[in-house]
């Protein structure tokens, strides 16, 4: 993995999320194909749902297709055009279906939110967040490499209690019953704490974190802890920090409320299937009406998280400054904290391609390019709790990011036998030594 530093010439990684089989084949081929339009229109196949993800310009349809009310959207035959696909987005369908009979209306699941009306409040709410333009908090090192490590230990036992708070707080939501979000904003408020303390801490507990058996909570105090790290580097104050974390906390509370069998599954979605997860930001939104102590900007976070900057996220396909901008910081740190933990259906990446993939899905205009940017100020491109191979052959952990110099952070070399020798590198100021490699930093 030479020639790392070389950032233009990075290539896009894998995707972090469940993705979609293509249900174009299904759609265009399906088991119609082969049959006359005669055939076609008095077959009794049963009605299939698909996002319309799955459309794919240039495929000829071999089948006709209606919106979830049953309306003909696109006669068998017909081409799906990139003008089709945009009168689609731009009409907010996202179901179709296929099938000769006209559809029933298709349930919406828990749905309890006007959309409509919810993003009109949206669009007041994004003109009046306005975030402090102080200075961003100084980065230099306040703790000791020994403290660094001691703090880091009680972050471990702060995201361990966040973890089991949330977790009880989501299941009695889930279950219907109305609860408080006080001890979650005391929670959220402490990890504003640590980044004044020292602002490499977070990023180091979110390292050491090992996988969990229920993936959900303990990922959402991860994107909190690097959400609000985020936050103040962006010099956002206090209390703007703290909406933001909470928001990140809350943000996947509606995935409860998918099947275990779809948000579970141990393989790529089907379009269908994918379809369900893409309805969790609202049924966030309906959760959250059963909780007191939380503002309207971070139950914003939980509806948008998914958005993307260039319209090409959900549930609404929003863009740019339609996206409020605590959704545009929780949507890197929730991007990271998944790439780099072990999901059912994929391994976790290196922490250095996943700070690969969010440069390079900020350099196209999927993610914001500023968040982006204070993303790697503070955890740098080969990211905080990193291992890294080093130039003159010795192996080093990453313990410190450097600001505006992503590919050079402060390093603890290694011992042959990979344990830690508190001798540390400062490799934006070393000119002799530069990381040739990653690799996965086990603690020993």
């Amino acid at each position: 993995m030479n020639g790392l530093t070389q950032i233009d010439d990075l290539q896009p990684e894998p995707t972090y999320d469940h993705e979609p089989t293509t249900a174009t084949e299904q759609i265009v081929a399906g088991d119609d194909a082969n049959k006359s339009p005669t055939d076609t229109e008095h077959a009794t196949s049963p009605i299939k749902y698909f996002s319309t993800e799955a459309l794919r310009v240039g495929s000829h349809l071999a089948q006709d297709v209606f919106n979830i009310n049953g309306v003909l959207l696109i006669a068998a035959g017909q081409q799906v055009t990139p003008r089709l696909l945009h009168h689609l987005r731009h009409r907010n369908i996202q179901t179709i279906t296929i099938g000769h009979k006209k559809p029933q209306k298709y349930a919406q699941t828990n749905d309890n939110i006007d959309t409509q009306q919810l993003d009109a409040i949206l669009e007041k709410a994004i003109e009046q967040f306005i975030p402090a333009q102080s200075e961003p908090p100084p980065r230099y090192a306040n703790l000791s490499l020994a403290d660094l490590n001691n703090e880091a230990a009680k972050g471990c036992e702060r995201h361990a209690e966040a973890t089991g708070l949330l977790t009880d707080l989501c299941e009695t939501l889930s279950a219907g019953h109305s609860a408080s979000g006080s001890e979650i904003r005391r929670m959220v408020r402490q990890f504003n704490e640590t980044v004044m303390l020292d602002m490499d801490l977070l990023p180091l507990v979110v390292s050491m974190q090992s996988p969990e058996q229920e993936y959900l909570f303990s990922h959402c105090v991860s994107t909190a802890m690097l959400s609000v790290m985020i936050g103040a580097q962006l010099g956002f104050d206090r209390e703007q920090v703290t909406e933001v974390g909470l928001g990140a906390m809350f943000q996947d509370v509606g995935m409860l409320q998918v099947p275990e069998d779809i948000r579970l599954a141990p393989r790529p979605l089907q379009p269908n299937e994918w379809f369900e997860i893409q309805q969790h930001p609202i049924y966030t939104l309906n959760q959250l009406e059963r909780l007191d102590s939380i503002s309207v900007a971070a139950r914003f976070v939980g509806y948008q998280v998914h958005e993307r900057a260039d319209g090409s996220g959900y549930p609404r396909h929003r863009s740019g400054m339609f996206i409020h901008q605590c959704a545009k910081i929780v949507a890197v740190a929730d991007a990271y904290a998944a790439m780099t933990k072990a999901r059912p259906h994929r391994h976790p990446v290196l922490p250095y391609e996943a700070a690969k993939t969010i440069l390079f899905e900020g350099s196209r205009g999927k993610l914001d390019r500023t968040v982006v940017r204070a993303f790697l100020d503070c955890v740098s491109l080969f990211p905080i709790g990193s291992g890294v191979q080093l130039s003159n052959g010795q192996q080093a952990r990453v313990i410190r990011a450097c600001p505006g110099q992503h590919t050079k952070p402060v390093v603890e070399l290694l011992s042959r036998e990979g344990q830690p020798t508190t001798q540390l590198v400062d490799l934006a100021t070393d000119d002799s030594l530069k990381v040739i490699s990653a690799f996965t930093y086990i603690e020993p």
